[in-house]
């Protein structure tokens, strides 16, 4: 069983990679789909493997997790991932061994953990022990039922991008592109 510090040490872990991932997504405009790709290749492992090491804390009630991500946000995220993506962007998922594939994107699993991680952040940085117990809480409950594998996914699919030498090294949006209202 884990001590309380190693706890505390993986949580503090998590919440840095977690604010890093967001960081960064906040700021998809001044990179290359390479250097996004490269981001990722080292991010998301690290994320998966913390987010694993999260101590279970399993009494709360999800329904009453405050959520801080609008879909506005999450639609831009997903808008600029997409951009960065172009053609490589949709992949098919098969779940099972006798379901029909169904059409994936990456810029929306980027979204979907950007949100988690987001909401996660601004739930610990409440600095309250009953939201740092629901942050935690939740991270790993939506870890295991969501956004885990879509981190999978992911990796893979970049990984394959980034090492073929698809991903261009040209950014390809701009800041102004960022804060258009259409997204």
């Amino acid at each position: 069983m884990e001590t309380p510090e190693v706890q505390q040490r993986t949580i503090l872990d998590f919440v840095t990679l977690a604010g890093e991932y967001c960081k960064v997504c906040n700021s998809l405009y001044e990179l290359s789909p390479k250097d996004f790709g490269g981001f990722l290749l080292k991010i998301l492992p690290m994320l998966y493997i913390k987010a694993q090491s999260l101590p279970d804390y399993t009494d709360y009630d999800p329904e009453l997790v405050d959520k801080f991500v609008t879909e506005e946000e999450w639609r831009k995220i997903q808008y600029h991932a997409s951009i960065l993506l172009g053609p490589y962007d949709q992949y098919y998922e098969t779940q099972g061994r006798f379901n029909q594939p169904e059409q994936q994107t990456i810029s929306e699993n980027i979204a979907d953990i950007y949100q988690d991680m987001q909401d996660f952040v601004q739930l610990m940085a409440l600095g309250i022990h009953d939201a740092t117990y629901e942050a935690v809480g939740e991270a790993k409950r939506t870890f295991r039922e969501f956004w885990g594998k879509s981190l999978v996914n992911t990796l893979k699919i970049i990984h394959h991008l980034y090492y073929q030498n698809l991903l261009s090294n040209t950014p390809l949006l701009n800041d102004t592109e960022s804060n258009q209202s259409e997204i």
